[in-house]
């Protein structure tokens, strides 16, 4: 689940693409029953940011496959099975980009878009992140 204290948000995770136009090469998750990459929550599509050179896909995958395994380690047949079925769910969430930008679009209409509200005003606007960044509207990703 996305969380972002300093804004007071959850559960908004293209917040920053579609809000502010920011782009993640990558947005990685860790927490007790495992680690995951859920850069693709995070991106309006389902292309992977350019730019993400630091450690091959394959490789990234592997580790977090080896981490998460480790995690779940001591749990019961019951627990690993309803993770990886909350897995699963959330790939087929992350996957569905249409689905999380029409959710995210209704959301936006219902309680309207704002920028970013921490940090100083001369800040934020520096860095384009008032409502709807310097680019009002959605901006493709496009990976390699």
């Amino acid at each position: 689940m996305h969380v972002d204290p300093s804004e007071g948000k959850s559960d908004q995770p293209l917040l920053y693409a579609l809000g502010w136009q920011k782009r993640f090469t990558y947005v990685l998750a860790f927490g007790t029953s495992g680690a995951r990459d859920v850069t693709l929550a995070y991106v309006p599509s389902l292309d992977l940011p350019a730019g993400r050179l630091s450690i091959g896909e394959r490789d990234l995958r592997r580790a977090f496959k080896w981490l998460t395994a480790r995690r779940r380690a001591g749990l019961g047949e019951k627990e690993r099975a309803e993770f990886k079925r909350e897995d699963a769910s959330e790939r087929k969430w992350e996957k569905d980009w249409r689905g999380r930008v029409r959710e995210e679009e209704e959301r936006a209409a219902r309680e309207g878009r704002e920028g970013r509200v921490s940090g100083g005003a001369a800040w934020r606007e520096a860095r384009g992140e008032g409502v709807g960044g310097t680019h009002a509207g959605l901006v493709p990703v496009r990976g390699t």
